[in-house]
């Protein structure tokens, strides 16, 4: 009896060991405290990856800005190369035009009619019969001589021709006629294609 007696004082005792360990360790895990810092660690590894998301994006961010203003600047250049471009073409069809008023509207009108190379536009209604209007540059009719009225002007392209058949240079042409020696260069080139 003896034996069952401690065997049973034995084991109520270990089931109080077992009792008050459970208890304490049941406590320990669901204490504030724990539960907290559980939530403090969740917290601060959240924080800890939306940083690094947050250093990732702005990194990519400044890339792009970066990219974006290269493609600013070389769309400035292009436009400035634009504009440029759009000023020597005007530049250029201003010379155009002057140098067909130039090479065939400046000559007088004969009493016959219009001189050679003369634009039938520019003639007066009362100067002789109507003709089809043609382009500045278009050789739309043959042109008429007359020996015995020579021309009262020698136009532009004229006077281009015969300095340069006789060996001047094209700076040395734009001097004589006190033009531009671009001027000079686009009528020898018209020149060249007739």
């Amino acid at each position: 009896m003896t034996l069952s007696i401690i065997f049973s004082a034995a084991s109520l005792i270990l089931c109080c060991f077992f009792f008050i360990f459970f208890r304490v360790y049941i406590r320990r895990r669901t204490g504030r405290e724990d539960i907290f810092s559980g939530y403090r660690d969740e917290v601060n590894r959240l924080i800890a990856a939306i940083d690094a998301a947050t250093d990732r994006d702005s990194q990519l961010v400044e890339e792009r800005i970066t990219a974006l203003r290269k493609l600013l600047e070389e769309t400035d250049k292009r436009l400035a190369v634009y504009v440029r471009e759009f000023e020597n073409r005007k530049n250029s069809e201003a010379l155009y035009t002057r140098l067909g008023r130039n090479a065939g509207l400046n000559k007088t009108v004969t009493e016959d009619g219009p001189s050679a190379g003369q634009n039938s536009a520019s003639i007066p209604a009362a100067a002789g019969p109507a003709a089809p209007q043609t382009e500045l540059f278009s050789a739309a009719a043959p042109e008429k001589t007359n020996p015995e009225n020579p021309p009262a002007q020698v136009s532009f392209r004229e006077q281009v021709a015969g300095l340069a058949a006789s060996g001047l240079s094209a700076a040395q042409i734009a001097a004589r006629l006190a033009v531009s020696v671009s001027e000079v260069d686009l009528a020898l080139s018209l020149l060249g294609r007739r």
